[in-house]
């Protein structure tokens, strides 16, 4: 299995990458939308992508999962500290297949 990771905190970018890498999972990681539409452009689809929503850059994790979704078939899980309805409902139209808040055990 193979999943990309976008995360903009480094320290739990290598935290989930390192529970997930035991587990045999193949990560790959960027750190702002920007990179993983690069990423996915350069590399095979992954069998699944971990979106954090509040990242650097210039598109947070739901405009840059709206645009991954228009190009890739790509089951998407949000894992973010907001939980707010706002934002909620913003990630929801994306059509995530999980929305996780942190901090995940």
């Amino acid at each position: 299995m193979k999943v990309l990771l976008v995360e903009d905190e480094k320290i739990i970018a290598l935290y989930y990458k390192k529970i997930l890498d035991g587990m045999g999972i193949q990560v790959v990681v960027a750190h702002n939308g920007e990179d993983a539409l690069a990423l996915l452009d350069a590399q095979s689809v992954p069998d699944l992508l971990l979106m954090d929503i509040n990242l650097e850059g210039g598109m947070d994790g739901i405009e840059a999962c709206s645009r991954i979704k228009m190009r890739f078939d790509v089951p998407v899980v949000y894992v973010t500290a907001y939980s707010d309805p706002d934002t909620r409902a913003r990630a929801e139209k994306t059509g995530p297949s999980a929305y996780l808040v942190k901090p995940v055990d």
